[in-house]
């Protein structure tokens, strides 16, 4: 049997896995309009594989090494993200899930339209949080079609292996909804991280590990130096780079839809050991490994004209057939989940904030399962058909996506920390913050090379919503009270402090 038709029966066996998945999720109770979008309450595993498949996906598989193999170590500076993940954790999901379950609240618009009172603020965090989804979504489609193209050594075009990964991640998604979207994710990001620890193994076997770097520094001084191959690598690029990122990544609305799931009490029992468990497999796997992959690959294929194609090409020369199976459905695997999370995430951007909450079109309970399940179809759509539209390598493409996350730092800000910013200030923000990261993003800018699009779109964002909050009004002092009063009540109960001449201490 050949390598390629063991690939495609191994491949053909992992879609079944996932679309079992699907029907098991559907048939455990009847699914309804709610369980589709919140899908029940997550353990320590699911949770845990979930996020970090919804996190990494081919941006890690394949566009990371992609950008150490295009520019050598100096593309690695900006993995300094992970501790900056691990920071962003630890300030905002504790906060988050606290004020979701308080006030039994589901999505990004809906959190800051309750604290905002402001059906306008919900459907701009709506319109944002799909501007997230669809770049993110296109990067993993692209990513899959890659894979399955080389992998299958041909037999599959890169356009057929999109439309495969889309049919197949669109049942199993209308089917179960949420439940089995995290299910299948935790399952795919348990292969995600065995496949990429498989990845940095057999490169340096292949390679070794000394061979590996003095090759790397044969290729030229610019290959292990800064700003790299290609320029632009410098400090300023890749400290904002790693900020939009780290922050983009946690504020976005997939992870709102990945807290709600979690059930009450799941936080306090299970929040350390996650956040342990979580820095220990991310930061290692990210830190580490990444570089073996990214560089060692390079030294294995250093010609190579499409650097997105690295990692399945070093697979297709070098890899026994077993491990070339494991990881190639690994591979898919990682651009499959974060596909089918930021769908679901759209999803409810879509149904929940601007059909339920903002038109006031209440659904019976079997009109919004139907009505998530056609908004599901038709985001896939969209985005099969700009996945061959965008031509920046996936790395580029998925932090296009979190750049719209990354704008919404402002209104996190005031909803869970010091409401220093308005409603008014918010919105005019985010529009001007992103319109400029579109442009820069579009324009191919000389300032790209200097500071990364979606920060310097960030710092447009903060200017314009500082200036506009002086001169607009700020939320009023009773859902300040509901938001900063409960969560400094329920963080540090033992050191009550006053907010809007009530004091903390008279919550306990």
């Amino acid at each position: 049997m050949s390598t390629t038709t063991l690939f495609i029966i191994t491949f053909i066996i992992y879609c079944g896995v996932l679309l079992f998945a699907g029907w098991w999720a559907s048939s455990r109770e009847a699914m309804s309009g709610n369980s589709y979008f919140r899908g029940g309450n997550s353990n320590l595993f699911v949770f845990l594989f979930g996020t970090l498949s919804s996190i990494f996906s081919s941006w890690m598989f394949l566009g990371n090494p992609a950008l150490l193999g295009r520019n050598g170590l100096a593309a690695g500076g900006w993995l300094i993200q992970v501790p900056l993940i691990g920071m962003c954790i630890h300030l905002l999901w504790n906060r988050e899930y606290l004020l979701i379950k308080k006030y039994n609240l589901k999505t990004t618009g809906e959190i800051m339209g309750f604290f905002f009172e402001s059906k306008g603020m919900q459907v701009v965090v709506a319109i944002v949080s799909c501007l997230y989804c669809i770049p993110y979504i296109c990067a993993q489609m692209k990513g899959a079609g890659s894979i399955l193209n080389i992998l299958s050594n041909g037999q599959l075009s890169t356009d057929w292996g999109i439309y495969i990964i889309a049919i197949v991640t669109l049942v199993y998604m209308v089917l179960g909804g949420m439940k089995s979207t995290a299910l299948t994710s935790a399952i795919q990001g348990f292969l995600l991280v065995c496949g990429f620890y498989g990845l940095a193994v057999f490169i340096i076997k292949d390679s070794g590990w000394g061979p590996m770097w003095e090759n790397l520094a044969s290729m030229g001084d610019e290959y292990i130096t800064l700003p790299g191959v290609y320029g632009g690598y410098g400090w300023t690029y890749t400290l904002s780079y790693a900020l939009v990122c780290s922050f983009g990544i946690i504020c976005s609305p997939t992870y709102t839809m990945w807290i709600a799931t979690c059930g009450k009490g799941f936080f306090k029992k299970s929040r350390r050991t996650a956040w342990i468990a979580w820095t220990l497999v991310c930061g290692f796997t990210y830190m580490v490994t990444m570089f073996v992959v990214g560089c060692g690959g390079l030294t294995l294929a250093p010609d190579l004209e499409n650097m997105d194609n690295l990692v399945p090409v070093v697979m297709t020369k070098y890899f026994p057939v077993i491990i070339y199976c494991l990881v190639g459905v690994a591979a898919v695997a990682a651009a499959q989940s974060m596909a089918a999370t930021s769908l679901q995430a759209a999803n409810s951007a879509v149904t929940e904030d601007l059909i339920e909450d903002v038109l006031g079109k209440k659904m019976t309970d079997k009109q919004k399962l139907w009505f998530g399940r056609l908004i599901t179809i038709l985001f896939l759509v969209i985005s099969m058909l700009l996945s061959n539209r965008f031509t920046s390598m996936i790395a580029i493409l998925g932090s296009l996506g979190v750049t719209f996350g990354f704008m919404l730092m402002p209104a996190w800000f005031s909803c869970m920390f010091k409401p220093v910013f308005t409603k008014a200030g918010c919105i005019s923000g985010i529009a001007a913050g992103s319109a400029v990261s579109i442009y820069l993003y579009a324009s191919g800018s000389q300032l790209n090379m200097v500071l990364h699009f979606g920060f310097a779109g960030f710092i447009v964002n903060v200017a314009v919503a500082a200036i506009v909050s002086i001169f607009t009004k700020k939320p009023s002092a009773e859902k300040i009270w509901q938001y900063h009063g409960y969560l400094r009540n329920r963080l540090s109960p033992e050191k009550p402090v006053e907010i809007g001449g009530r004091s903390t201490a008279d919550m306990n």
